[in-house]
């Protein structure tokens, strides 16, 4: 009869070395990659943003809210390109809309984004075309489209 048992009483095939040699493996293929993770590259700085003050002097006057028909909402401190064409409004005690025409949409965007910041406003979101902002008692968004650009404010 053939003894089961090892001279430190643990049972035949529990400590093999075929086990020691899959976890060696895995071990060993942990640390690659866990040493790979490391050496990568850092991810790439983001692109600066050119600050509103610079922004803003490159950008040509505007006219109000106000002058575009509305009488609701931050119509004296927010302004849009004086070339603008206005196709609809909405004017409300709390959201104002403007439909303008798409030819109006990235230069608005531009304008809003480098005018915004003085007026009070932060701007949460930009990308080219489009942008969301808020301040204290607005939250705002412009976005353009091939058919159309248009621009709304909602009271907080």
């Amino acid at each position: 009869m053939v003894n089961s048992r090892r001279p430190c009483g643990v049972p035949v095939g529990t400590r093999s070395g075929r086990g020691r040699g899959a976890r060696r493996l895995a071990l060993g293929l942990l640390s690659v990659v866990l040493l790979a993770a490391c050496s990568a590259a850092p991810p790439p700085d983001p692109a600066p943003v050119p600050s509103p003050t610079a922004a803003a002097e490159s950008v040509r006057p505007g006219v109000t809210l106000r002058s575009l028909g509305l009488t609701h909402g931050p119509v004296d401190d927010v302004t849009l390109p004086a070339s603008v064409s206005v196709l609809e409004r909405i004017d409300q005690e709390n959201v104002i809309t403007l439909l303008l025409a798409p030819e109006d949409g990235l230069p608005s965007a531009e304008h809003l984004a480098a005018t915004l910041p003085g007026a009070g406003f932060e701007v949460t979101a930009s990308v080219p075309g489009s942008l969301t902002f808020t301040s204290p008692e607005w939250d705002g968004a412009f976005t353009t489209s091939p058919e159309v650009s248009g621009l709304t404010l909602r009271r907080l």
